[in-house]
This record gives C-alpha cells, sequence and structure tokens, in this order.
C-alpha cells in the first residue's frame, strides 16, 4: 500500500499563531501500472504539473470518469511517464480544507478507483490530459461478446446470474422486477445486454469497480436533493446541504422546445400471469423525420386504438423515446 504524504500538516506550521489557513483544495494520487499489484503514491509528483482536475459521476449508463490536465512543457508525460499499455490504474481522494467556514477543517471524499483510457496531448502551451474510468478493462464484464439465450427468468435473476459469472457485486434498488420470457444475447458484452434490458423495463444502471447497481431513477430523483445552490439576494444559513452560486465558476441552463421526445413505447406486464402488453404513443400533429427516407411526415393522430388493453401508464416504465432527427 503506498503511504500518502498529507501537506496538510506543512501548511498550518507555515501561518502565524492565532490565524486561520484559508479554504483550499487538493488531490491525492495514487498509481498502479497495468500488470502490477504495487500502488505508488504520486500525489506530490503530480501536483508539480498540476492544471485541473475534473470528476464525472454519471447517473446511468455512462461509468463515472475522471481527467487530469497536467502542464507539460518539458514533455515527460508523452516520454518517461507516459503510461504504456492497458490496465494503469488511478486510486483518487479529494481533499477539501475549510470549504464552507474557517471552522469546517479537513473533509475527505474518495472519488473511487479509475482506469486510465485516454490521455491527449495539447499545445501551446504543451499540455497532457489524462481521462480514465471507473469500469476496469480485464473484467468479462464489458470486454468479452456473448451469445446466449435467455428464458423465463427475472431481470433480478438474470442481472444476479451476470453479476457473480463476472465477480461483481449486485446492488437492486427497484420495486418491480419484471419477467423475461424470450430475450437474446446476441454477440454483446454483458454490460452492453443489461443496458439494453434495463432500459426497454424502465430501469437505470450505474457502474463501479465493484458493483453492478440497478435503480429506479424517478425514486431517486424524488429524494430530498443533496446540495442547494442559493441564487444571490436569496437568505440562506450556509452548511453541508447548501451553496451559494457565487462558489461556482461556471454553469449552464437550457430549456429546448425543438428536436425533443415525440415519441414512446411503453411495455406492461398485467396481473399475475404478468402478460405482456405493448404499445406506442406518438405525439398528435408533431412534424418529424422518417429515418429511411428522411422525408418530413406529421402526425395525424394518436397510434393507440381503443382495444389496446393498455389502462394506465407509468412515465417511469416508458421502455425508449425517440428524439427528431
Amino acid at each position: 500500500m503506498a503511504e500518502y504524504k498529507d501537506p496538510l500538516p506543512g501548511w498550518l506550521a507555515e501561518i502565524p499563531r492565532g490565524t486561520e489557513l484559508s479554504r483550499r483544495a487538493w488531490v491525492e494520487v495514487k498509481y498502479t501500472p497495468a500488470g502490477s499489484t504495487e500502488e505508488k503514491d504520486i500525489s506530490e509528483d503530480i501536483g508539480k504539473f498540476f492544471l485541473s482536475m475534473t470528476f464525472t459521476d454519471n447517473l446511468s449508463e455512462a461509468a463515472d470518469d475522471v481527467t487530469i490536465e497536467l502542464e507539460d512543457r518539458a514533455q515527460v508525460w508523452q516520454a518517461d511517464w507516459y503510461p504504456e499499455g492497458e490496465g494503469n490504474m488511478l486510486d483518487i481522494t479529494i481533499h477539501t480544507y475549510n470549504r464552507v467556514t474557517l471552522q469546517d477543517g479537513e473533509t475527505v471524499f474518495f472519488a473511487g478507483q479509475f482506469e486510465i483510457d485516454e490521455i491527449e496531448a495539447n499545445g501551446f502551451p504543451s499540455t497532457v490530459s489524462i481521462k480514465a474510468v471507473s469500469v476496469i478493462s480485464d473484467s468479462t464484464l464489458r470486454g468479452t461478446r456473448k451469445n446466449k439465450t435467455w428464458e423465463k427468468i427475472s431481470i433480478w435473476k438474470c442481472a444476479a446470474d451476470i453479476c457473480e459469472q463476472n465477480g461483481v457485486e449486485l446492488l437492486w434498488e427497484c420495486e418491480a422486477n419484471p419477467n423475461l420470457d424470450h430475450v437474446e444475447q446476441a454477440d454483446e458484452s454483458d454490460l452492453e445486454f443489461l443496458l439494453k434490458i434495463c432500459k426497454d423495463n424502465g430501469m437505470s444502471l450505474k457502474i463501479t469497480p465493484e458493483q453492478v447497481i440497478i435503480f429506479d431513477e424517478m425514486k431517486y430523483e424524488s429524494q430530498e436533493p443533496v446540495i442547494t445552490v442559493y441564487k444571490p439576494g436569496v437568505t440562506a444559513e450556509l452548511n453541508e446541504n447548501t451553496m451559494p452560486l457565487r462558489w461556482l465558476l461556471d454553469y449552464r441552463l437550457r430549456a429546448k422546445t425543438r428536436d425533443t421526445y415525440w415519441k414512446c413505447q411503453v411495455k406492461y406486464q398485467k396481473g399475475k400471469d404478468k402478460e405482456l402488453i405493448e404499445g406506442e404513443f406518438a405525439a398528435p400533429g408533431k412534424l418529424f423525420k422518417s429515418p429511411a427516407n428522411q422525408t418530413f411526415f406529421k402526425l395525424l393522430r394518436c397510434p393507440f386504438s381503443d382495444d389496446s388493453g393498455i389502462e394506465d401508464l407509468n412515465i417511469g416504465n416508458l421502455t425508449s423515446l425517440d428524439q427528431t432527427l
């Protein structure tokens, strides 16, 4: 295990007595080269070149990722320090000190373990961006394509079997557990197949190095917010659940009326026998393109007939959406 050299005690020792250290943040980075089990702490080395880091915690479908931007005028990251091959791992922890007030002290956030996936050199000035994702490449979950027929099995059982075969844990956060009568895994990795059946059944999937998490996104969205950002002029108490807008470096909000969703497909299992009922709904009067010939069409009526058999539609169970091209 690499030993981390914490810079905080040195900073505190340098400030005059009776004063407080101002707000700051730093990154702890540990590196394991491909084919090795020896973890090295490179926090101090990387700190000499560090420009910025972006951590993206994706809600569903895509893996979490991190991008570290480094100054590279000496070209060391493109030569001697270039991480060769696949399977180079980063273990990243974010540290903050006095984030909100001068009495907060140190807060530690473990971002996770990531595999280096992409390296980009830019100039001028010469910089290097290292992008890493949270999915481990040597796992058969993503790297091996398979052909298999699944019959008379619930989504939970299917996911549990796949996770057991790949040595990862399944975290199930859904109340519904639809049955799959017949579904083909055709030249797809286990991850691609799981993503497909989750999307088709209105579920969301998140992946980490140790877990596959299948959850109900609507249930998560209905929970209390973790952080509330307040605009200038709004009076609010600063604590771990609030943040003033001025703390953000930048933000972007967008409302859109064109090129939005115009059609949905719905699947519903009815009764104890879980009879599968399927239907499709397209917005009346919506102008859209046909993918085949790029001709514009206008929908004049709702495609559901009176005997469609669908009694109640739950937006959380919409299986797929088509956008205007």
